[in-house]
């Protein structure tokens, strides 16, 4: 008679928060956790640890694995806390972007202007953070930061939710101008500029059409399709009329959508 085959032992397996089953023979070894008590997170030790392997790393670095890593936590901890790689992202944009330093200049709108300067200058520095789903829908939702931009644009005369459109708008308008940048070196890796997409596009029109985009292709004949347009004027040229609309609204010689006392 043969030998009676011996029972199969099963053996435990735990992987952070679930536990897995396998055959002795098989099963990986058990993975234990170092002796004292589990780590301790919260909402702001995310945040902080995000922010800070963003400066080290940079923003494409920081996923909800790379943080819990750090942590020396299971990942799935971190969603008791951040809903997801996005809320993450965006929580550290409002942290890295709160930060910038703007000289106290007395006028708002010199002020403005000042602040608008210091958060392209950081976004530039951190463009991973620009395109991060909660940053491009709400822009900046810093207390601090936004508490003080309205108190200043308070005391200049307009109305609190004045102050916040118009703050609002700032923001919005800094970073976009970085977005563009990044569109602007995306498009130019494949040869296509803003000069070459203008003329381009006159070839199918004859200047009786379009006359006044004829005289300008004229006078930037000798410009080369590939010339570095200055980005830093456009970002100044827009952020003016941005707030000279604020300034006339103030004044009461306009009247802006969503600006009503």
């Amino acid at each position: 008679m043969g030998r009676a085959k011996e029972p199969v032992r099963k053996r435990r397996v735990s992987y952070g928060t679930m536990t897995a089953e396998g055959t002795a023979a098989t099963a990986s070894p058990v993975v234990r956790r170092r002796p004292g008590r589990p780590a301790r997170i919260d909402r702001e030790t995310i945040v902080r640890t995000a922010t800070e392997l963003a400066a080290e790393e940079g923003a494409e670095h920081v996923t909800m694995t790379s943080v819990a890593e750090r942590l020396g936590v299971a990942m799935p901890a971190l969603y008791y806390h951040v809903s997801s790689r996005d809320e993450l992202l965006g929580l550290v944009g409002s942290t890295v972007f709160a930060r910038i330093d703007v000289p106290d200049l007395g006028e708002w709108d010199d002020w403005l202007l000042a602040f608008a300067r210091e958060l392209r200058s950081c976004a530039q520095r951190n463009p991973g953070l620009v395109n991060t789903t909660p940053i491009t829908a709400h822009g900046l939702v810093n207390v601090p930061l936004v508490e003080g931009a309205l108190r200043r644009l308070v005391a200049a005369g307009f109305t609190a939710k004045e102050a916040l459109l118009g703050f609002g708008d700032v923001v919005a308008t800094t970073i976009d101008s970085v977005r563009r940048d990044y569109c602007l070196d995306r498009e130019a890796a494949n040869g296509i500029t803003q000069l070459s997409l203008f003329r381009a596009a006159l070839q199918g029109f004859t200047r009786d059409e379009a006359p006044l985009m004829w005289e300008l292709a004229d006078r930037f004949s000798e410009v080369p399709d590939d010339a570095d347009i200055d980005r830093d004027a456009w970002f100044e040229r827009h952020m003016h009329v941005l707030v000279a609309g604020l300034r006339a609204s103030l004044e009461g010689r306009a009247t802006l959508p969503g600006l009503r006392r």
